[in-house]
């Protein structure tokens, strides 16, 4: 008799697990069983590419068609008998063919001298031939012309404008891979004008020219 009711309640608990409305709980009140996804164990490898258009491009070999440079200098000349000429120079440069340059300043003057000083304001152009050129280094030579007009004659005894042919030489050196150059030179640096008041009024300047800049390409 004992096994007989310990064996109906067993029938009766498994039917009660296999049927949730013996207690009460229907289907729509089932717990809801979320989906399961794999595991995600970090990011992928994102390398960021290079912008094409951000990349510079180097700039043109030195000497360069087309070219140009802007120049920002000084200088000083010297006479060897007791006059003083001092140089600085703002220019523009182009390089008409291949490292032959066009170049057009504006030099502001202070001429020490025997008698009165004076202050002068001097345009001029010059040609540049940079017969040597290895890019880093070039080696060349320049001649050209200008005028200066002066707050007092020039050498003294002499006239308020005058004019400045010059020939000389130097060197440039690249600083930067953005083409900035160091620039230097000597040169002959002449004050006459040209006998246009006659031999008497025209008592000329020769000096020896030392002068260096800075070359900036546009």
């Amino acid at each position: 008799m004992l096994r007989c009711s310990i064996a109906a309640l067993l029938v009766l608990c498994t039917s009660a697990a296999a049927d949730d409305d013996l207690f009460g709980i229907t289907s729509s009140e089932r717990p809801l069983e979320l989906p399961t996804f794999p595991s995600y164990t970090g990011m992928p490898d994102f390398q960021p590419q290079e912008d094409a258009a951000a990349v510079k491009a180097p700039p043109p070999p030195f000497g360069t068609k087309g070219t140009m440079f802007g120049t920002f200098g000084a200088g000083l000349a010297y006479n060897f008998d007791h006059a003083t000429d001092y140089n600085l120079r703002a220019a523009w440069s182009y390089f008409v063919v291949k490292n032959v340059e066009f170049s057009v300043e504006l030099n502001g003057w202070y001429f020490e001298q025997p008698g009165d000083n004076a202050f002068g304001i001097n345009p001029a152009f010059v040609f540049r031939w940079h017969a040597f050129n290895w890019d880093r280094w070039s080696i060349y030579g320049d001649m050209g012309i200008g005028m200066v007009f002066s707050t007092q004659d020039v050498p003294s005894g002499g006239t308020d404008v005058n004019f400045t042919p010059r020939f000389g030489g130097g060197f440039t050196y690249r600083l930067d891979d953005e083409g900035t150059r160091l620039q230097v030179g000597l040169r002959w640096h002449h004050i006459s004008n040209a006998r246009i008041t006659g031999d008497l009024e025209n008592p000329a300047r020769d000096s020896v020219m030392l002068h260096a800049g800075i070359m900036i390409p546009f």
